[in-house]
């Protein structure tokens, strides 16, 4: 399209998809600085928490090295969150051998809903032996 003085005009559609594609791209960098990293403990057990999808939920469990014990998931609401990665393990880098190290499982909040994510403190040959300790959460997701 031209106008009185010759100039190309942008068709009105163009122009629309143009602001369309720039209003998609600004609220989908909010809602991604908006993730946040939720982190439960121990004393979380039992417990419940509340993620907005996108959030990070990590669950940060002691371990002691040595013993033949981890921490595996036993229960996680797939529908709502997903294992991201394997856990990692940390711990003071003093600590003498047999310290207490943390295992940390991280997951993120894939869609709205509730479950329970549930994790188990074993030996994984032990396989008729109930875990010494079991670790469970009440996951919101909104």
């Amino acid at each position: 399209m031209v106008n009185h003085r010759g100039m190309m005009l942008r068709p009105p559609l163009r122009m629309l998809a143009g602001s369309v594609a720039a209003i998609v791209l600004s609220l989908a960098l909010v809602s991604s600085a908006a993730a946040r990293t939720v982190t439960v403990t121990e004393k979380d057990n039992g417990a419940e928490t509340i993620l907005a999808r996108g959030d990070t939920l990590a669950v940060s469990l002691p371990a002691t090295s040595g013993t033949g014990y981890v921490w595996q998931v036993a229960k996680v609401e797939s529908a709502i969150l997903a294992q991201a990665g394997n856990p990692t393990f940390e711990h003071d880098e003093k600590a003498m051998p047999g310290a207490m190290w943390h295992q940390t499982f991280h997951f993120t909040a894939e869609a709205a809903g509730t479950g329970k994510l549930e994790l188990q403190y074993l030996r994984p040959w032990e396989k008729t032996t109930p875990p010494a300790k079991t670790f469970s959460l009440n996951v919101f997701v909104k």
